[in-house]
């Protein structure tokens, strides 16, 4: 096989989570990353020394990182160092809200003390407030020390014994055990920036960066560059401040030379967003290459085949050029979201087998295959952190014709030949902007950043320069920030989208703090709305229960919950249901259950509880084993199913007089599944869906909306 290089990118990045006045970090994702991936991944090279990769450090990370080491004020950590009995009730709620925010799987099931908190917590899951009074003083402090405990990656675990011995412990914490947590954490995180500037004076790895905080360099420029690749989008009021972009990118080359001794060469857009008018942006910077998605690549040259991929570009004007890669998003998807459901061995067999045949079939004499992802959120789901699988991957990646590689060697080695001048305009999503600008919360945020500083700008002009000057401008950067935007609209759901929401409005809101001027009202109310999270049935539905999709159109006009738009990454489980269908014929009511691919393929097996009314609910059970089912009613209330069947879905007919419903009676249900017990999934996340059994009154229904 002829020799391939591959370009591992780990992109790491937390947007600006300290609160402006009250000084304290309001989310603990830095701190708790930190002492995972962050740790990890740096650390594992020291166990392949042949092995080169690259990292790009977001510097509202890097920040963050700097002061968790001088004041580490975050609200997490500080109810967490609480003794339990000087909690008070709300801080009680927040630990039982919060305190599970992490991956169940991996996270809690291994760790029997951990589970039974868990358990006690879900058994209650609709009355938080009544949970409190189950939850004694040495339960709270036990969950104290889980959360914390639970997020420490493998090598931490390897260092500090102690760490495997209260693992051991599983109950029964003191404050000291807490307190050593806690000291611990605060010890690798310091540890965290050092690793990584040792292995770049080693030349083992290269660092690049990206916008200061994060923000979608092409909307900063001019949010009407989004009709470039959706031209249908509905747009805000016209927001365009080209000076913020070279402000953002200037702000994080300077930094990032503060922090690793040298100028950055290389930039990752945040989100791969790109357009033509960012290069030169870039170029005045000292740039010299960036990497984006495939789908830009293709955008850019109209069309490519499948080797183009796989060599550096030049792209720009003659004598203007900047190095451009493009990411495999095939396998760097499958490392970010797929190879955690098989074994490591299993992995890495199916990426490498896909790395011989790139270089096959590429064409190019030495192919450049850019692996380039998330450096945090996808190890949450692998077991231990996806230890196993690195060091599989690595070992066999040393002992391959592969050569692992920092882009700066490979584009200085030899300069590419292939060039284009047109780089089109998108992001790594659907290469569009969607996501950030397509929803009307997401106008709403954009209109808010353009009222803020035109009242910013008007201030400056009319009156003096103020002292703090700098800070103003800093909180402005910081409402740049792509997250905010990523939280609001539909696409996605997290536990903390109101957190995001708040920290956007109150950056902006202390800069007219800041200057003794009256936030305005537009800053006081929430942009995120919180919706009910499901869809209603809008016509009748008459589906085949064969336990697949037999058409499109059986479940056309059903309702449906997606599983994934009203959780994120860090839920407090994991998700088994996908999606559930629900609808109604003239007499019987139906309901569609989808998997993931664990109980599609046919190899599932679970007790599924299908909850259905308020107080005289009726439980259907379904015990789903290889793909048969055995359907079990409550022994007071049995319920006679129409039909069931399990395929690639289960799908169930229930005539609604066996449920004592009448047409216009409301439905509420909820699906649980059980594992030995243990509640693993549960839609929807808390309360019930509901809906109104009309049968064919329906039509009228929608005819008059």
């Amino acid at each position: 096989m002829k020799e391939t290089a591959i370009a591992f990118l780990w992109h790491f990045h937390q947007p600006y989570y300290r609160h402006p006045e009250r000084g304290e970090f309001v989310l603990p994702w830095v701190r708790l990353h930190g002492v995972r991936a962050y740790y990890d991944l740096g650390k594992v090279l020291d166990d392949f020394p042949g092995i080169k990769m690259n990292f790009n450090f977001v510097p509202s990370l890097l920040k963050q990182l700097d002061e968790y080491g001088r004041d580490p004020h975050e609200r997490y950590l500080r109810i967490t160092r609480k003794e339990p009995s000087e909690l008070e009730e709300e801080e009680r709620l927040f630990i039982l809200e919060n305190f599970f925010s992490c991956n169940f799987t991996w996270m809690i099931k291994p760790y029997p003390g951990f589970l039974r908190l868990w358990n006690l917590r879900r058994s209650h899951e609709k009355e938080l407030g009544k949970c409190i009074g189950r939850f004694s003083e040495q339960d709270l402090l036990d969950l104290q020390v889980w959360f914390n405990l639970t997020w420490f990656g493998y090598y931490a675990k390897e260092e500090y014994p102690e760490l495997k011995e209260l693992i051991a412990k599983d109950h029964g914490f003191t404050p000291s055990d807490r307190d050593a947590i806690v000291r611990i954490q605060l010890e690798v995180l310091n540890k965290v920036i050092p690793i990584y500037q040792r292995l770049l004076a080693e030349e083992r790895i290269e660092i690049t960066t990206s916008g200061f905080y994060h923000p979608i360099l092409p909307l900063v420029y001019d949010t009407d560059f989004s009709r470039r690749c959706q031209p249908d989008v509905i747009l805000p009021e016209r927001f365009s401040c080209p000076e913020d972009v070279r402000a953002q990118v200037g702000k994080a080359a300077r930094f990032h030379e503060e922090v690793w001794g040298r100028r950055p060469l290389g930039f990752w857009p945040p989100e791969g967003g790109v357009c033509p008018e960012i290069l030169e942006v870039l170029r005045a910077e000292g740039i010299e290459w960036l990497a984006t998605d495939e789908g830009i690549l293709e955008n850019s040259l109209g069309s490519c085949e499948r080797g183009a991929l796989y060599r550096p570009y030049q792209v720009g004007r003659d004598g203007e050029e900047l190095v451009m890669i493009f990411r495999d998003r095939g396998l760097s998807d499958k490392i970010g979201f797929s190879y955690y459901n098989i074994s490591p061995g299993e992995a890495v067999d199916d990426f490498l087998s896909n790395v011989e045949r790139i270089a096959a079939q590429s064409g190019i004499e030495r192919p450049l295959l850019s692996i380039i992802l998330d450096g945090e959120n996808p190890w949450v789901n692998y077991e231990e952190s996806g230890a196993g699988f690195l060091r599989e991957l690595l070992t066999r990646l040393s002992e391959r014709n592969i050569k692992t590689v920092r882009v700066g060697d490979f584009i200085r080695e030899k300069r590419p030949s292939a060039r284009f001048e047109s780089l089109a305009t998108g992001s790594w999503i659907n290469r569009n902007f969607s996501i950030w600008i397509g929803h009307e919360e997401d106008r709403r945020g954009w209109e808010a950043l353009g009222r803020v500083r035109k009242f910013l700008e008007q201030y400056l002009r009319e009156k003096h320069r103020p002292a703090n000057y700098d800070d103003l401008w800093e909180l402005f950067y910081i409402a740049e920030g792509s997250d905010w935007f990523w939280w609001w609209g539909d696409e996605f759901f997290s536990v903390n989208a109101l957190d995001f929401d708040l920290l956007f409005r109150e950056n902006l809101s202390q800069i007219y703090r800041s200057l003794g001027e009256e936030v305005p009202q537009f800053l006081r109310n929430p942009i995120k709305q919180i919706q009910a999270g499901y869809d209603k049935p809008k016509g009748l539905v008459r589906p085949v229960i064969d336990g697949r999709e037999t058409s499109f159109y059986e479940w056309k006009d059903a309702g449906l919950y997606r599983s994934r738009m009203h959780r994120g990454s860090m839920s407090l489980s994991e998700i088994i249901f996908e999606e559930v269908y629900y609808g109604f014929d003239e007499v019987n009511l139906y309901f569609r259950i989808d998997f993931n691919e664990g109980l599609k393929g046919g190899e599932g097996r679970a007790r599924i509880r299908l909850v259905i009314g308020d107080g005289q609910a009726r439980v259907v059970e379904l015990y789903v084993v290889d793909r048969e089912v055995t359907v079990k009613g409550d022994d007071s209330q049995e319920v006679r199913l129409h039909s069931v069947k399990v395929e690639e879905a289960i799908e169930i007919g229930i005539p609604g007089d066996k449920l004592g419903l009448d047409l216009g009676d409301e439905v509420k249900f909820y699906l649980e599944l059980y594992d030995d017990g243990t509640l693993r999934d549960r839609i929807p996340y808390t309360g019930e869906i509901s809906f109104l059994f009309l049968g064919k009154r329906i039509e009228e229904e929608e005819w008059v909306v």
